[in-house]
């Protein structure tokens, strides 16, 4: 598997040896699922024990294996770090846009399937038009406010497309 943001690994009881790979992915995001017949692990980078008290910090793209059952019990909290990316903020400034713009926000020709080349020639003609440094400065702007109100941690809205809700034991 790879990570899809930075995490940190705190080995809180027993021991874990991690597997650290060359990935095929580079950057990925929370959109990028794991498939491991797509992604093969690159070559072994390195390979290390972590161990009670131990943290191991894994790069965002990081592609490892772990293995926990030869030396018993084993448990571990990972923090993960979510740092904004280009792609939000683009994403952020297409919203900005198309806010504005009531183009952008009408559907799709019926015929798009046969008509591709042409319904993308005339996104990209109205994209070239549109005031994307005004767009870009605002989604900077609300970022940045984001990031502010929300003391360096990201809306909880994003948050929640991250987490995973615990397993139920019926």
């Amino acid at each position: 598997r790879f990570e899809t943001c930075n995490a940190f690994i705190l080995q809180v009881e027993g021991e874990q040896r991690f597997e650290l790979h060359e990935s095929p992915v580079e950057v990925p995001t929370a959109a990028d699922v794991f498939d491991p017949e797509r992604h093969q692990p690159g070559p072994v980078i390195t390979s290390m024990q972590v161990r009670a008290g131990d943290v191991l910090y894994l790069p965002r793209g990081a592609m490892y294996a772990v293995e926990s059952g030869v030396w018993g019990r084993s448990s571990h909290v990972c923090l993960r770090v979510l740092a904004p990316t280009w792609s939000e903020l683009a994403i952020e400034a297409v919203s900005q846009l198309a806010s504005a713009d009531a183009w952008l926000r009408r559907s799709i020709p019926p015929g798009y399937p046969r008509a591709h080349a042409a319904v993308s020639e005339q996104l990209w003609d109205r994209l070239s038009v549109l005031p994307w440094a005004e767009a870009s400065t605002v989604a900077c702007r609300q970022l940045a406010d984001e990031l502010e109100h929300h003391g360096g941690s990201r809306e909880p809205d994003l948050l929640r497309r991250h987490l995973t809700p615990p397993a139920r034991e019926d």
